[in-house]
């Protein structure tokens, strides 16, 4: 999926760029130097699935858990989606925030490593019922310039950063429990474990818009890709919006996946699935 959404998001923007700088373009001396601002609360009805790494838990030195998806609205128990945006000329700011914290998440204990290093995989038909509250804090802040903009659309290309806070909890109970290679070694059949982790990535992109031609309606797309304290991150969309003199509202698309390695709490995260948002400009 990921390289699906990078080389279709890709080709879309290069080409409508191309088309872009050979079509009527707004004047410089038409722009007005005064601020704007846009608020933009949203509603996304994402597909959540991770993987996370708890340390030093049931007796082990590190666990893998695995996190499908499930009735995500019966297991959120608060969100707080929220985009602004300040825009003075061709330059802008935006700031989008993102609360979730899901409960009871249903689960699975994959593997546990022991200290003397020995790795177990555990059985699907050891899980007598384990699940996993994960709460999430996301803060995605970018600077950019509209770098095109004419009666066809916008291209913006944009330079920032990520926050990721993770907190997760776990609750396994397994059928029985798990011997390690080493004097010892045993993974208790239920326990709990609590860790939390933050990252921080520096992120680069684009956004704009494809007006379909005199109506109110355009496509929306945008790309981040980032890295830093994890190995790789990026978050896509596209999809619909309907202009308003007060603003616009819109339907779109949305992915965000983290990638990390080694000892991170979040080793994999996907969120995906149908946004909704009315924004309000002034």
């Amino acid at each position: 999926m990921k390289i699906k959404w990078f080389c279709l998001l890709g080709m879309f923007c290069v080409l409508y760029g191309q088309n872009n700088l050979s079509a009527e373009t707004i004047s410089s001396s038409s722009w007005k130097n005064d601020w704007t601002f846009a608020v933009t609360p949203y509603f996304w009805f994402a597909d959540i699935g991770a993987t996370i790494q708890h340390g030093s838990a049931g007796g082990s030195k590190e666990t893998n858990v695995k996190i499908g998806t499930d009735d995500y609205l019966d297991n959120l128990k608060m969100a707080f989606p929220l985009a602004l945006e300040a825009r003075e000329g061709r330059w802008f700011i935006l700031s989008d925030f993102l609360y979730m914290r899901l409960a009871d998440e249903k689960s699975k204990v994959e593997s546990t490593e022991f200290n003397s290093g020995g790795l177990i995989e555990v059985s699907a038909s050891l899980d007598a019922g384990t699940n996993t509250t994960l709460e999430m804090t996301g803060w995605t802040v970018l600077s950019g310039y509209q770098w095109i903009e004419s009666n066809k659309g916008s291209f913006e290309p944009m330079f920032g950063f990520r926050y990721f806070g993770t907190r997760a909890e776990t609750n396994w109970n397994l059928s029985a429990a798990i011997n390690g290679p080493g004097p010892g070694d045993t993974f208790q059949k239920s326990g709990n474990a609590i860790d939390r982790e933050t990252l921080w990535d520096i992120l680069i992109g684009f956004r704009g818009k494809a007006r379909l031609g005199q109506t109110p309606l355009s496509i929306p797309y945008y790309l981040d890709l980032g890295t830093g304290e994890a190995d790789f991150t990026w978050q896509a969309m596209a999809g619909l919006t309907y202009a308003f003199h007060w603003g616009e509202i819109s339907a779109t698309y949305r992915q965000l996946e983290y990638q990390t390695s080694g000892s991170s709490l979040l080793q994999d995260l996907r969120f995906s699935g149908p946004s909704v948002g009315v924004s309000f400009q002034f």
